[in-house]
């Protein structure tokens, strides 16, 4: 089970909704933040659960996905021109994810950049993941 701010999800949320529901509040309303501002930037994408988190789709294709952890949130699915300006503001990044917490938020400017990027991967067909 993946732990948020020391609580347990138990058991597996099945909409993205439930998932909100199982994390800290301050989590759930930075992710609500970021929930928005993917469906802003991408008004036709459909969501689910995959993996265990928040997965948003694109015509079918994975788009973005977003979690909660003990001690962070974060975004996944993110290319390396992305990782590389988020690392440069100052946020930790892993493997395709950078992580914020309610004290260092992900600037909108760059979420919306990543899912526009993200559409056009979808949209010219290119399989990253």
């Amino acid at each position: 089970m993946t732990a948020a701010r020391g609580r347990a999800r138990s058991p597996a949320a099945e909409t993205v909704d439930e998932y909100l529901r199982s994390v800290d509040p301050a989590f759930r309303q930075l992710l609500q933040r970021v929930r928005r501002t993917v469906r802003s930037a991408a008004p036709k994408v459909t969501e689910s659960i995959s993996y265990g988190i928040p997965t948003f789709r694109q015509d079918g294709k994975r788009l973005i996905y977003l979690s909660a952890a003990s001690r962070h949130c974060a975004v996944h699915m993110i290319g390396a021109a992305h990782l590389a300006e988020a690392k440069r503001r100052g946020f930790a990044v892993g493997r395709g994810s950078i992580r914020f917490t309610p004290d260092r938020p992900l600037p909108e400017d760059l979420l919306k950049r990543i899912v526009m990027a993200r559409l056009a991967e979808i949209a010219a067909g290119a399989r990253r993941y």
